[in-house]
C-alpha cells in the first residue's frame, strides 16, 4: 500500500503531466490555424494525426484535440480518416456573412451604449490606419485593421460572450480573405462605409451605426455577387 508522501508525489505528477499535455494540444491548434489562415497549409490539404505528432515531436492525442477543435470551429472537416482543411464556397461566405451581419449589427448598437470616450477615441486611430492602408492600396495591411476594428467593436461591448462568438468568426473570415485573396483584391475598399460606420459611434447614435453597419455588410453582399 502506498504511503501518503508517494500518492502525493504520483498526484503531482500525473497533474504535470496533463498540464504539459494540455499546453502541447494549445500550442499544435495554434499553430495549424495560424498556417491555414495564412494559406501556408492550402484549403482542400488533407492532414493526418501522424505527420503532425512527427512534425511537432508529441503524441498523437494532443494532435488529436489540436484537430478536432478546429473541426469544432468550422476550419477543418473529417473525412474518413484524415482531416481536411476547409474550402469555402461562394455559398458558404454568403451564410456566414449573414451570421456575421447579424452579430455586429448587434455589437454595434451595444458599443454605443457601452463604450468609453477613450476606446473611441482608440478606434477613430484605428480608422486613420485603414484609411492610409487603403490611399497605397494596401490590401494585406488593409485585412488585419479591418479585422481589428471589427474586434474592439466586439469588445466595447462588454458582453463576453458575444466578443467570443465574434472572434470565432473572424478566424472564418480570415482563412475566406487568404483563400480569395486574388479575388478579395478585386473587392472595392469598403473604407468609406467604415468612415460613416466611425461618425455615427463617435454621436453615439445606436440606431444610425446598426443601419450603417447592416449596409456595410450588403455593400459586401453584393461585391460577393460579382465572383462568377
Amino acid at each position: 500500500m502506498r504511503s501518503n508522501t508517494e500518492a502525493a508525489t504520483s498526484t503531482k505528477a500525473e497533474s504535470s503531466r496533463a498540464s504539459g499535455h494540455l499546453r502541447r494540444s494549445v500550442f499544435i491548434y495554434e499553430q495549424l490555424k495560424d498556417d491555414i489562415g495564412c494559406l501556408r497549409i492550402e484549403p482542400g490539404r488533407r492532414l493526418y494525426e501522424t505527420d503532425i505528432a512527427t512534425r511537432y515531436g508529441a503524441s498523437r492525442t494532443p494532435v488529436r484535440e489540436a484537430l478536432t477543435r478546429l473541426v469544432r470551429e468550422g476550419l477543418v472537416e473529417k473525412v474518413g480518416r484524415a482531416y481536411v482543411v476547409k474550402t469555402y464556397s461562394v455559398q458558404d461566405v454568403a451564410q456566414i456573412y449573414k451570421i456575421r451581419e447579424a452579430l455586429e449589427c448587434l455589437a454595434v448598437r451595444l458599443a454605443v451604449q457601452n463604450a468609453s470616450d477613450a476606446e473611441i477615441t482608440e478606434l477613430g486611430s484605428l480608422l486613420q490606419k485603414m484609411n492610409a492602408a487603403a490611399s497605397v492600396e494596401d490590401l494585406n495591411a488593409y485585412l488585419r485593421l479591418d479585422r481589428e476594428f471589427h474586434l474592439l467593436i466586439g469588445r466595447y461591448t462588454q458582453n463576453h460572450f458575444l466578443e467570443a462568438e465574434l472572434r470565432t468568426l473572424h478566424d472564418k473570415v480570415a482563412i475566406i480573405q487568404a483563400q480569395w485573396r486574388p479575388k478579395v483584391a478585386r473587392f472595392p475598399l469598403l473604407h468609406t462605409s467604415h468612415e460613416r460606420l466611425y461618425d455615427a459611434i463617435r454621436r453615439r447614435d445606436a440606431t444610425i451605426a446598426e443601419a450603417e453597419m447592416c449596409y456595410h455588410f450588403q455593400e459586401f453582399m453584393i461585391s460577393l455577387n460579382t465572383i462568377s
